[in-house]
């Protein structure tokens, strides 16, 4: 390739690049991503930050399987001892594959996806008068 050539695929790659960042479905990225947003999602995504509704010591674990099962695992401690329950249900994606839509035994639960890369998942959750974000971190 010649220099004049490179220049112009370099120029025309970059202009490229630039134009793709503003296409991001989600409000906190990522701009750009080799992998598809169900391979992103599939996996088990352990709570790291809820706005202050996070107790010290308890978690939360949402697996989404590529079937569309899901179930989250919740561990916490009463009076020393610690409990865990799972909850199953099954989950799909909004129209715009902006949101998934949660279903635990009738009760539904819209997660807008603010951010989704392959190690990072923030949720924000609005639910009859609970309305929070969601962090968490791929497992």
């Amino acid at each position: 390739m010649k220099n004049s050539e490179f220049k112009v695929f370099t120029v025309g790659i970059g202009v490229a690049l630039f134009t793709l960042q503003g296409c991001s479905k989600y409000e906190d990225g990522p701009a750009l991503s080799l992998k598809t947003k169900m391979g992103r999602l599939v996996g088990e995504w352990e709570l790291v930050d809820a706005s202050g509704y996070f107790e010290t010591g308890s978690t939360i674990v949402f697996e989404f399987e590529d079937d569309f099962d899901f179930n989250m695992t919740t561990t916490y401690f009463d009076y020393g001892i610690p409990d865990t329950e799972t909850f199953k249900g099954e989950w799909q994606w909004t129209e715009g594959k902006d949101a998934v839509i949660v279903d635990i035994d009738g009760d539904i639960l819209l997660f807008e996806i603010l951010k989704l890369t392959s190690d990072e998942l923030i949720l924000e959750l609005n639910y009859e008068d609970y309305n929070t974000e969601l962090e968490f971190e791929k497992q």
